[in-house]
């Protein structure tokens, strides 16, 4: 067992184009993070009772157009930073990429429509839309935001996307290669479409109700438990 205390800043930098049919901006958030453990019980761990961490997230834009651009969200981050990696040993530095899209978009006063291609975020949730220190503090996923005890992956999957918004409602609809509960790249075997999407409401700013779902198989040949026909998630 162990007592941790742990320590967050952040700051947000951005690069930006100039208003333009074209150009290329980048913005970016980086985090750090420190832990102090007092051992009340003998536990392995590397590197003693301090430990800290890093996360930067950038976000390169390719504007080709009034209407079409290419998006990417890519984290780089350290060994230890996330909440379940403070308890382990290891460290070392790591990048994923979170989106690389190309999308289309069609802004009017009360209304919008957007349309991605390539590696999007799931639509499962609302805590991916908010998945950037700068507006969330969390330290990773929460750990109920899953389904049957796996959670739903914060790295990209591949396939389209459309989000619409009008007035105070939203709604989003996503057709991907494999389950949030258990992603697979395009070169991975076992993948399965998913559906997912949600929708929600505006009360006022800051304050929005919503639901969302996922639906499509989950397990993989390999998984202890998989049987034909099974590995349908609601």
């Amino acid at each position: 067992m162990r007592l941790g205390i742990l320590f967050l800043c952040c700051f947000e930098t951005s690069l930006w184009a100039q208003e333009a049919r074209s150009g290329f901006e980048i913005g970016a958030t980086v985090s750090t993070g420190a832990d102090y453990s007092h051992q009340l019980e003998a536990e392995p761990r590397d590197g003693g009772p301090i430990t800290g961490g890093f996360r930067a997230v950038l976000y390169p834009t390719l504007k080709l157009s009034e209407n079409w651009a290419v998006t990417g969200a890519v984290q780089v981050s350290s060994r230890p930073y996330f909440f379940d990696q403070f308890s382990t040993q290891g460290y070392g530095v790591k990048a994923d990429i979170l989106q690389a899209n190309l999308n289309y978009s069609r802004f009017w006063k009360r209304a919008s429509v957007v349309v991605r291609f390539g590696q999007v975020s799931s639509a499962f949730g609302s805590f991916l839309l908010r998945y950037d220190d700068a507006v969330n503090p969390l330290i990773g996923v929460p750990m109920a935001y899953g389904y049957y005890g796996a959670g739903v992956t914060e790295l990209g999957l591949a396939g389209a996307e459309a989000d619409v918004t009008l007035g105070k409602l939203d709604a989003r609809a996503q057709f991907v290669n494999s389950s949030p509960a258990n992603r697979r790249s395009l070169a991975d075997r076992d993948q399965y479409g998913n559906w997912a999407g949600g929708a929600g409401y505006t009360i006022r700013q800051g304050f929005r109700v919503g639901a969302s779902t996922y639906y499509g198989p989950y397990l993989d040949r390999n998984f202890e438990f998989y049987f034909p026909g099974r590995g349908k998630a609601p």
